[in-house]
């Protein structure tokens, strides 16, 4: 069983997302809306990876998180709004997804995640 970490602002999206890494078998880390909890789970837990979305509300981020998986060693997508294009180059090579996100390809992302 892998432990999944969610970051998303939107309750239905991170309890959509929550649902189906339970559905899949995993464990589900968060969701968390904001920052400081992320970052604390990052540097108390053990997680296989990590669902990001970027914009948090009110100018906020997930790229502090990005940094803090990238230094850990734990892999993360991102899943947002945004295009490519809308991502800071420092993630280029951190693959992303658009919402919203289809159910096949959400299972794709989440075994991905597991590995």
């Amino acid at each position: 069983m892998a432990r999944i970490m969610v970051v998303e602002d939107e309750a239905l999206t991170g309890m959509m997302l929550a649902a189906a890494i339970e559905d899949a078998g995993h464990e589900v880390v968060g969701p968390f809306a904001s920052l400081a909890p992320a970052l604390q789970a990052i540097e108390h837990g053990d997680m296989s990876g990590a669902i990001l979305d970027i914009n948090l509300g009110r100018g906020v981020t997930s790229y502090p998180v990005a940094r803090a998986l990238l230094q850990a060693g734990i892999r993360f997508v991102f899943l947002t709004g945004y295009s490519r294009e809308g991502i800071d180059p420092a993630f280029a090579a951190v693959p992303f997804f658009r919402k919203p996100l289809g159910e096949p390809h959400l299972r794709t992302m989440i075994a991905t995640l597991a590995r």
